[in-house]
């Protein structure tokens, strides 16, 4: 069986680990298991991961933008992005 995962983090907080424990089984069982994570912790695992968001993003005007802009438009142009990475994963 193919398994998507979608959270925030990977690996870091309750419902991270929580997931992550759930992959690993699922993985030992025989499945294949991609998780969709906002923020990736780079490390080595069973399953597959996709992080949305790149840490450093070629776009030149988004990168400034990131650093231009006070704290919430910063969420919302963010909230977009993965808004529409993940919308380009599921068509």
């Amino acid at each position: 069986m193919r398994i998507v995962m979608l959270s925030d983090l990977e690996t870091q907080g309750g419902a991270a680990i929580a997931a992550s424990g759930l992959a690993e089984a699922m993985c030992r069982a025989g499945h294949r298991v991609t998780r969709i994570v906002h923020a990736a912790d780079r490390k080595e695992h069973s399953w597959s991961t996709i992080q949305l968001t790149p840490a450093t993003s070629p776009f030149l005007p988004y990168r400034a933008a990131m650093r231009l802009l006070p704290g919430r438009y910063r969420e919302v142009l963010s909230d977009r992005a993965v808004q529409r990475a993940l919308s380009g994963l599921l068509t």
